[in-house]
């Protein structure tokens, strides 16, 4: 074949020139068509979410900027007011002008620069935080403004979700229209959280973080102290100088606040906020040394949990279902993850004592007290109380140690599966209607007589014998080690709760079918198989036991004609910042006329 020419050569140049530049210019449409397509489906979604989420008034939202204290309310029903979650986070307010220059300065410098000059939110930013978002590549921190962090510490969940954070965008713009810069900086400097304090108690708020750390006010805090509190936000856990004993943190830890302090010194020189001498000086300055040392902190006396023992009934399962803030992706992603669902859990916790909720139960007030009421006067008649006596450890002293029989008591309303009344105890810090115990003769109609009827074992008249039995290993005898020697109507044994007839009835019933398919489809659930396997579960014997609660709402299944609701205590779960409550309640069945309330106690 000759060699080819330079005509030739120019040609196949051409072509390939031609192809190269045609399939650059497809990329290119391919890839701007995506972008456009893209930007429009974001850009809808982004309508879409702001068109359905219920826009604050100006008076709701300067209700909920100047509320740090907002701690969730308790409400029994009706309305009426129980009390607060107290805070484990430590918080003192003050005012813009209590604080100190260097401390305005420092966090804006180090937070946000261009806080003054931009109208809640920085465009370029948030477009690279979507961009970062989408693609996995740069930077994770989501570009907030100090305007968007007031919007998320105040108002919003920390919740990282795309849906959260538009709703951050749109608050954060509507937050700039109605607020002065010196309003939304006050309001962040009072908020903000900045690890612990002297005590090892959790802090937010500049005021409480300069008592705190440098045992002075926020006022009085210099250029260098100023620095330190303004790099804490960016990391609390890390950075603060304590941990939760109040103890100083190791040398290596300490110097990292420290090098945070630095940096924020650096960034004030940047801005041009400080001089350069100013700036050696804070330098120089040895923040270690104006630390606090360790201040143990004060012991709280326990909680009575008795004297409002609902709060602690099952509100964890409640929240964790219903929380305003969380997202139906979160919850499926919870269920399989124990460490998500507890990371979910403290983050309910946290806005539980900081934004202001408003949890509603279903405890009627005059019936919860009068119910109190009868229990401390009839505490001497419930039956012995034991007396142990012990050598105390620091006296060596011998001292008697009184133990009262204990009562939980509760009263459900059948149709809904509300939780009305209760009695958590005669004395002491546990709650009895929440703690597992031995069912005892209680659960006989539950697991034996209940099944048996509906496996037409038996009738209400059916002839039971009640004679000496050893089944094997397992021996009984009624109350008393008596017996009656005779066959009695199934009415009679279950009135008179006698024993031989339930187990030998329990023993004939699981020939027949599996009990624990019964107690089960009632809200029996923590029984185990090895429960089931022995006899004398019909007379209560178990490895761990049931609730007053379980048992309450299992024989309300009955009233209901074999139809299960699960009890429930927290009614609904009111956002201070939205226009609805949160039902956490099942749906509601028509009332009858027939008794709806279900008392049951142990």
């Amino acid at each position: 074949m000759p060699p080819l020419s330079g005509k030739t050569w120019r040609l196949y140049a051409d072509i390939t020139l031609q192809v190269v530049k045609s399939l650059a210019y497809y990329v290119i449409a391919t890839i701007g068509i995506g972008l456009v397509f893209g930007v429009g489906m974001l850009g809808g979604y982004f309508a879409a979410i702001v068109d359905h989420t219920p826009v604050p008034t100006q008076q709701k939202m300067t209700q909920t900027l100047g509320d740090v204290d907002s701690t969730t309310t308790l409400y029994y029903a009706n309305n009426v007011m129980l009390g607060n979650i107290k805070s484990d986070l430590m918080r003192d307010k003050v005012p813009l002008a209590d604080i100190s220059p260097y401390l305005k300065q420092a966090i804006v410098a180090t937070e946000d620069e261009d806080f003054y000059h931009h109208d809640g939110v920085v465009p370029k930013s948030v477009l690279r935080a979507v961009i970062s978002a989408l693609t996995g590549v740069g930077s994770q921190t989501g570009g907030s403004t100090l305007t968007q962090q007031v919007v998320k510490l105040q108002f919003l969940s920390s919740e990282t979700t795309f849906k959260r954070k538009v709703v951050e965008i749109m608050y954060a713009l509507r937050l700039n229209h109605f607020f002065s810069k010196d309003q939304i900086l006050e309001a962040y400097l009072n908020i903000a959280t900045l690890g612990r304090n002297n005590k090892g108690q959790n802090i937010a708020g500049v005021q409480t973080a300069a008592e705190g750390i440098f045992g002075k006010s926020a006022k009085q805090l210099n250029l260098a102290e100023a620095a330190y509190i303004a790099g804490l936000p960016q990391s609390p856990s890390v950075y603060t100088p304590y941990t939760i004993t109040g103890a100083l943190k190791a040398d290596d830890q300490v110097a990292l606040g420290i090098g945070r302090q630095k940096n924020g010194a650096v960034s004030d020189v940047r801005a041009g906020m400080i001089t350069n001498k100013q700036y050696q000086a804070a330098k120089k300055f040895d923040i270690k040394k104006k630390i606090f040392s360790r201040n143990p902190r004060p012991r709280t006396p326990p909680r009575a949990i008795m004297s409002t023992p609902w709060s602690k009934a099952k509100p964890k399962p409640s929240w964790r279902k219903s929380w305003p803030k969380m997202t139906a992706t979160a919850k499926r992603r919870s269920k399989k993850n124990t460490s998500l669902a507890n990371q979910y859990l403290e983050q309910a916790k946290t806005m539980l004592s900081t934004k202001g909720y408003k949890v509603h139960s279903t405890i009627n007030k005059p019936i919860y007290d009068t119910m109190q009421q009868v229990a401390k006067a009839n505490a001497g008649s419930l039956g012995y109380t034991y007396r142990t006596t012990q050598i105390d450890a620091k006296t060596g002293r011998r001292t008697t140690i009184s133990e009262p029989v204990q009562n939980g008591s509760l009263l459900l309303d059948n149709n809904s599966g509300a939780v009305i009344g209760f009695i958590g105890g005669v004395s002491g810090q546990l709650n009895h209607v929440y703690t597992t115990r031995s069912p005892g003769s209680s659960i006989k109609p539950l697991l034996v007589y209940g099944p048996a009827v509906e496996n037409k074992l038996i009738g209400s008249q059916t002839m039971l014998a009640d004679f000496a039995n050893d089944f094997g290993n397992y021996r009984v005898t009624d109350y008393g080690t008596t017996l009656q020697n005779k066959f009695v109507p199934a009415t009679t044994a279950l009135a008179q709760s006698y024993n031989v007839p339930a187990v030998e009835l329990y023993n004939a019933l699981r020939k027949k079918t599996n009990p624990k398919t019964y107690m089960e489809k009632m809200g029996l659930t923590t029984l185990t198989d090895h429960d089931y396997s022995q006899l004398g579960i019909a007379l209560g014997g178990t490895d761990y036991g049931l609730t007053v609660e379980d048992e309450a709402a299992a024989y309300a299944t009955f009233w209901r004609g074999g139809t299960y609701v699960a009890p429930y205590v927290i009614d609904k779960i009111v956002d201070p910042m939205a226009t609805s409550s949160i039902n956490t309640r099942p749906p509601r069945r028509r009332s009858s006329a027939r008794p709806r309330l279900t008392s049951c106690s142990k």
